[in-house]
């Protein structure tokens, strides 16, 4: 059975005291809080750092997420929670690679994936590198560790622009048919009076567009307006359409973004106890 699309919107890093193993020049671990992804937390080496959260009481996280990092195929990265400072005797403590095989071509039909199923760096163009963890249960914990690993990285260090941890929300039935992923440009095209043309050429980015016909009650008249409420058109978000799915499908669909505005609206009753809305994300690229 597919897993339901995931909203994680209320990020617990936001509130933590961040800490680092090294940090090069300005690029401190508080970047990490920062939804301008660009604005990034860079250590000085890249074979054994690391950024820590101090939320100082227990807090719920079952998904971890590091978004815009420079880890190249080969790196490494380690998730810890732990009720101690140093964190010692973790609550949860693995290791996953930073680029999983992926297999083959996607359904779109670039083939992002190499000899073995890895990933082609290069393929990826506009996308952000990221990195998304489910936790296979939701734990309890003051202090959340992530260790970084990547010796063969040309950049001679480890970078990250945002990260991501808490438990989100997933509705009770998934979204429906007609979903979509679609690249926006803004790139203005001028026609000048000798015939040629001006492009003020921008950078894209994608909108995702997700409809839920058959939503439930509890859902629309409930935690949808709590999402509403407390992301409006201004809070970021973290959507993961296919949490179960590994490889292209998912590095293609999920999106670290903000509602657009008019995105969002009241849910619709469309008949006797059937209720529907449409959410629609703008993603963050600076």
């Amino acid at each position: 059975m597919t897993e339901n699309v995931l909203f994680l919107y209320e990020n617990q890093v936001d509130s933590a005291t961040m800490t680092a193993s090294s940090t090069a020049g300005s690029l401190g671990p508080d970047n990490l809080k920062n939804r301008e992804i660009e604005k990034v937390a860079r250590t000085t080496g890249d074979t054994a750092e690391w950024w820590k959260a101090d939320f100082t009481e227990d807090v719920p996280i079952s998904t971890v997420c590091l978004w815009n990092h420079n880890l190249s195929a080969g790196g490494t990265i380690r998730v810890r929670l732990s009720k101690n400072s140093d964190l010692s005797s973790p609550l949860f403590d693995q290791t996953y690679e930073a680029w999983p095989v992926l297999y083959g071509p996607d359904d779109i039909g670039l083939d992002m994936c190499g000899y073995g199923g890895y990933a082609i760096l290069s393929e990826f163009q506009n996308y952000r590198y990221f990195w998304v963890a489910r936790l296979g249960a939701t734990y309890l914990a003051p202090y959340l560790g992530v260790d970084v690993a990547g010796a063969a990285n040309p950049d001679g260090y480890i970078q990250a622009g945002r990260l991501i941890a808490g438990i989100g929300w997933q509705p009770s039935k998934n979204f429906s048919y007609g979903w979509s992923v679609d690249w926006q440009d803004e790139s203005e095209q001028i026609a000048m009076d000798g015939g040629g043309l001006w492009i003020d050429e921008r950078k894209k980015f994608r909108v995702l567009t997700l409809p839920f016909d058959f939503a439930t009650e509890a859902d629309a008249n409930g935690s949808y307006t709590d999402f509403q409420r407390i992301v409006g058109h201004a809070k970021d978000v973290l959507v993961v359409p296919f949490p179960d799915q590994s490889g292209v499908a998912q590095y293609r669909s999920t999106l670290y973004g903000v509602p657009i505005k008019k995105g969002l609206g009241k849910p619709v009753q469309k008949g006797k106890n059937v209720f529907g809305f449409t959410v629609k994300f703008r993603e963050i690229i600076a």
